[in-house]
């Protein structure tokens, strides 16, 4: 299971692999000082929905279910959020990703 941050000059990528049955991984780049601000740290967090979501995807095969592809989600989601650390996208993660989205 590869799991890393690495952060540039003003530039974080952030590549998590899903810890459960869902053998993915994805890589999100954003500028940090989106982390700054509310606005920015909904948008970090919809980029990590948007690419957690498409990497399920394309990897679930025949029989997906809505709550498969939640799931899968999820579990990249939460991954992703764990290795930025940032206790802010943390709390927003907490109800999960649908329900942090609806609070946009």
């Amino acid at each position: 299971m590869k799991k890393a941050i690495t952060a540039a000059i003003a530039a974080l990528t952030v590549t998590a692999a899903a810890p459960s049955a869902f053998a993915l991984d994805t890589e999100v780049s954003f500028d940090r000082e989106l982390l700054e601000t509310h606005e920015g740290r909904k948008e970090v967090y919809s980029s990590f929905v948007k690419a957690a979501s498409r990497e399920c995807r394309n990897d679930i095969r025949n029989g997906v279910t809505v709550g498969t592809l939640n799931d899968c989600t999820q579990d990249l989601v939460d991954s992703m959020v764990a290795d930025l650390g940032d206790w802010r996208l943390e709390v927003m993660n907490d109800g999960g990703w649908i329900a942090a989205l609806q609070d946009s």
